[in-house]
């Protein structure tokens, strides 16, 4: 399992709803509040480290810095990453994936869905994959 380093900005935002299974998902803004990204062109808010289990309750997320994400796909080490349709980390391709953003780096291989790696994130400026 990844091991993730102390360096990265935090903040702690409202959860929209359940998040317990979401922890080291990307999310996105709800109306003010955070909840799981569904769309590849989501704009990012943060990588939830916690299990808040209703709806107003603390979320807390790496909003830039090092933190573990949940792989949607197998992913190379050091490839530039963004988000799927639920929440995971997966590969992004400048030129290719020009509607997505860039959410940050793979910092270590993922072999497959499921695997939780570490990745350097910034949703705080992302850019687009243009």
């Amino acid at each position: 399992m990844a091991v993730a380093s102390t360096v990265h900005l935090t903040t702690t935002l409202e959860a929209a709803g359940d998040l317990s299974d979401y922890r080291y998902h990307f999310m996105k803004n709800s109306s003010g509040q955070v909840t799981v990204a569904s769309a590849v062109t989501d704009p990012c808010v943060g990588v939830l480290q916690d299990k808040p289990a209703a709806q107003g309750r603390a979320a807390e997320l790496v909003i830039c810095g090092e933190t573990k994400l949940v792989a949607g796909d197998a992913i190379n080490a050091l490839a530039l990453i963004t988000t799927d349709t639920s929440g995971h980390a997966v590969t992004c391709t400048p030129g290719q994936d020009t509607t997505t953003y860039i959410l940050g780096r793979a910092l270590e291989a993922a072999g497959a869905a499921g695997d939780i790696i570490r990745c350097a994130v910034n949703c705080i400026n992302p850019a687009r994959a243009a």
